[in-house]
């Protein structure tokens, strides 16, 4: 039997589904995030966007509501990819654009990773 290695595209795919199908999946979510009351309204993969004249990817973004309120989640997943010079930085940067267009009104930026990715962060 061949072994299964997950891919950082597994995980988007994985983590689209479960916001789509799974209402208790977003509750979840959102209240890891620090947020209650927030509902589902959509989410995209691998979404590509130019943000102070350099293209980035954000893997999976999603939109929440609360009320009228409309909060853009940009997810980085790492599986054991290193990450690129100023990742972060762009994410900010695409989150920015996203209010600028109206698309939501406020953001949070995520990574999805195995703690490995944080242990220098917390020692």
């Amino acid at each position: 039997m061949a072994h299964f290695k997950m891919q950082e595209r597994d995980l988007d795919l994985f983590l689209l589904e479960e916001f789509y199908s799974n209402s208790e999946f977003c509750d979840w979510f959102s209240k890891k995030l620090g947020l209650h009351g927030y509902s589902f309204a959509s989410a995209e993969h691998s979404v590509s966007a130019k943000a102070n004249a350099k293209w980035g990817e954000t893997d999976v973004l999603v939109f929440l509501k609360k009320n009228e309120e409309t909060l853009a989640v940009l997810i980085e997943d790492k599986i054991a990819a290193e990450f690129m010079e100023r990742q972060a930085d762009r994410y900010h940067e695409r989150a920015r654009a996203i209010l600028d267009d109206g698309r939501a009104g406020n953001y949070k930026t995520v990574l999805v990773a195995p703690s490995v990715y944080i242990a220098d962060l917390h020692p």
